[in-house]
């Protein structure tokens, strides 16, 4: 007769979350050239209950986020929503003005002040009942 085997025992694991991807280019500078600091600070959310406030479980996570400066074009940061939805970008050092695009929403917004902070809610609709 065989010896009996064993029997393995599966033991489920959970998988481990990895932070997503988040990048900064930092632009040196010398001073007197009109180079300045400014921040990103935004959340994208989907707004359920239509209060216009980014609440639990509303945050749209892995939107990707570009900010680049408008006269050369140059691409300054980027990165990815978190789980909440929300992002940070900075400190930039920016010779002119800076532009945030967020090509999944087709938003583009020119950057002028040194901390900049957005908030943007996406309101669920009904689709029609009936194809025209």
């Amino acid at each position: 007769p065989q010896p009996p085997t064993e029997t393995p025992t599966i033991v489920p694991t959970q998988a481990q979350r990895s932070p997503l991807p988040l990048q900064f280019k930092k632009v040196t500078s010398q001073e007197g050239d009109g180079a300045r600091v400014m921040s990103v600070k935004l959340t994208v959310h989907i707004d359920y209950d239509a209060d216009l406030l980014a609440g639990p479980e509303e945050g749209i996570e892995g939107v990707p986020v570009n900010v680049y400066e408008l006269s050369s074009g140059e691409l300054l940061a980027y990165g990815f929503t978190g789980e909440d939805g929300s992002l940070y970008l900075g400190p930039l050092v920016v010779n002119g003005t800076a532009r945030l695009s967020i090509p999944f929403l087709g938003l583009s917004k020119e950057l002028t002040q040194s901390d900049n902070s957005f908030v943007i809610s996406i309101v669920p609709r009904s689709l029609p009942r009936v194809s025209p």
